[in-house]
């Protein structure tokens, strides 16, 4: 009988006895919906905290609390910044801030049309390029082509002339015969198509 009293003993001694309205850390963080650690920060950081009994460390005493105190306490005072946060140390309330603070970035920021910005980068790049060909022109190292033009009629104009006089200076120099004459200047006449075709064709090139 002794030994069935020594058994009874030990078991009653590693389970604490906890009265009906007393919870431990376990079952108040079950009631409340919390997580261990936040628990543990709360009583850090709330020195008003109800607790009606302090535990020991490792498997010492347990803690109790009273489930109507701590909801009375609770219900009139704010979380703690340390404990409106999670485990992983994100707090909810900023995801929704940071949610919406996002979505309003994102209202604000005006529409860009892509058809509209490579039209605009198009004509940025037109306005360079003219900006430095009168650059260039300033400077020397371009012409308007309405000069170009009125340069090349009159040098075709004094060519033409000289061409025309040819065929009989070479038949006169070399002492040729008239038929000479006549194949020379079907040469010149060729070539000078020629010339006037590849001119029109790089003036046509600039305009």
């Amino acid at each position: 009988m002794l030994q069935g009293d020594l058994a009874t003993t030990q078991v009653s001694r590693a389970v604490p006895t906890i009265g009906p309205n007393l919870l431990t850390k376990v079952q108040l963080c079950d009631r409340l919906g919390w997580t261990r650690p936040r628990l543990d920060r709360r009583l850090e950081s709330d020195p008003h905290f109800p607790v009606a009994r302090r535990g020991g460390t490792g498997k010492g005493r347990a803690w109790q609390f009273d489930f109507d105190d701590v909801k009375a306490h609770l219900d009139g005072a704010k979380l703690t910044p340390d404990e409106s946060i999670d485990d992983d140390g994100i707090d909810p309330s900023n995801i929704a801030i940071d949610a919406q603070r996002d979505l309003n970035n994102t209202a604000r920021e005006p529409f860009v049309d892509v058809r509209e910005e490579t039209a605009r980068a198009r004509r940025d790049l037109a306005q360079a390029a003219l900006m430095e060909d009168k650059l260039r022109q300033s400077r020397g190292d371009l012409v308007e082509a309405s000069d170009l033009k009125d340069a090349v009629s009159k040098m075709l104009m004094h060519l033409g002339k000289g061409l025309d006089a040819l065929p009989e200076q070479v038949v006169s120099r070399l002492n040729l015969t008239a038929e000479h004459a006549l194949t020379i200047r079907t040469l010149i006449n060729h070539l000078r198509g020629s010339m006037v075709a590849d001119l029109q064709r790089i003036l046509q090139s600039n305009d």
